[in-house]
């Protein structure tokens, strides 16, 4: 059994993906046009040491926000179970930068980009440096189903 772990050199505990079988691993990248993004736990006004806080003072100050190791724990779990189901054609973790950056990162070396929609503060959602966040990128199968079944 190899283990395989994705980690952040900053953020060591947020790691999004600990596999077990190289089969379930999911990369970043969009996969194909039309599929549907969603973003796994919730925003905060929370930008501290953060990238946007870096680029208006200049600089990164604070403590970053605390990490739940229950619901992180819990996250990762469902997330491998979505993936082992196919649910999942690819996830991206939220940490530096927010979702601005795990989106963009998402789509680089692809022909893909996207429409954003937020039913809240932009730049919350975009932002943000809470932890326990991230997207799923669902396969066509799950295009319509509701997200409470992963």
């Amino acid at each position: 059994m190899k283990r395989i772990m994705k980690r952040s050199i900053r953020r060591p505990l947020s790691a999004w993906s600990v596999l077990f079988e190289l089969e379930h691993m999911t990369t970043t990248a969009f996969k194909e046009a039309g599929h549907a993004v969603y973003v796994i736990g919730e925003a905060k006004p929370e930008f501290g040491a953060g990238a946007l806080q870096l680029l208006l003072k200049g600089k990164a100050s604070g403590k970053p926000p605390a990490l739940d190791l229950d619901v992180e724990s819990k996250r990762q779990r469902q997330l491998l179970s979505a993936i082992k189901a196919g649910y999942v054609s690819s996830a991206h973790d939220v940490s530096d930068g927010g979702l601005a950056v795990a989106l963009c990162e998402s789509v680089f070396g692809t022909p893909y980009g996207m429409d954003l929609h937020f039913d809240s503060d932009p730049i919350a959602e975009l932002f943000s440096v809470k932890r326990n966040r991230g997207l799923l990128f669902l396969s066509r199968k799950m295009r319509w189903k509701p997200l409470s079944l992963l």
